[in-house]
């Protein structure tokens, strides 16, 4: 059986575009939960193809502070009531960070930032979550 050009032309731009579809679905997208009165869960839902690294800031409340979290976190800006996790080699599903304060928080309280490469495009993302 031979393929006419017509053919092979549908055949190359039917997987040109289901690739890059697949690309475009890549994202990364996130929620804060209210796990107890002084803890909370970062739940982070990741596509593939996932970036290799990401960063989570979290904007802490004045006068609370972190008694632990799972993973640990990567650093801590007290000026700015900031702590910071360096998520590295992410795997496409979900990824969570569990923080526990020292007092009662509540989950309106806390804001963060998802920062990282867009694999698709190859530029920097800044999502918020709530």
């Amino acid at each position: 059986m031979r393929l006419s050009l017509f053919d092979l032309i549908t055949i190359f731009l039917t997987v040109l575009i289901f690739f890059l579809s697949s690309l475009a679905l890549a994202k990364v997208s996130g929620a804060i939960k209210q796990t107890d009165e002084k803890s909370a869960t970062i739940n982070l839902e990741i596509s593939h193809p996932a970036p290799a690294t990401a960063i989570v800031t979290v904007d802490i409340p004045q006068g609370t502070n972190i008694t632990d979290s799972k993973p640990k976190f990567s650093r801590l800006i007290q000026e700015k009531n900031q702590a910071q996790w360096l998520l590295k080699d992410i795997k496409p599903g979900e990824t969570k960070i569990a923080i526990r304060f020292d007092k009662k928080i509540s989950v309106k309280d806390l804001k963060a930032l998802i920062r990282y490469k867009d694999v698709a495009s190859g530029n920097m993302v800044e999502l918020p979550v709530r």
